[in-house]
């Protein structure tokens, strides 16, 4: 089994993110430890097939996308809903804050 202790360091490793001395901190116990060597082996084959996964979006994306939403924005549509969801609201308000005001006011 593993040393858990050496997880993250084996990650901080795979990342790019660690110091000289947890780099050899881990590669001394990597020497003697084949369980953690194997762990380690395996979360290399992980990050280096992971990465070959990755794609580049195209530089334009953005763009492409911005356009694409502008082009199907119709104008107002929003408004009608915004309002209709504060008279909604309002309601709501009123019948909770009535409810209260019935009981206060009972003799």
């Amino acid at each position: 089994m593993p040393c858990l202790e050496y997880l993250e360091p084996m990650n901080a490793v795979l990342d790019g993110e660690s110091t000289p001395e947890e780099t050899k901190t881990l590669e001394d116990h990597l020497a003697h430890c084949p369980d953690c060597q194997a762990l380690f082996a395996d979360l290399t084959a992980l990050r280096q097939g992971a990465d070959a996964l990755l794609v580049q979006a195209p530089p334009d994306l953005t763009e492409r996308v911005m356009k694409a939403v502008s082009a199907q924005k119709k104008p107002g549509f929003l408004r009608p809903r915004r309002s209709l969801a504060a008279l909604a609201a309002l309601f709501a308000l009123v019948l909770l804050s009535a409810g209260p005001l019935r009981y206060l006011s009972s003799p």
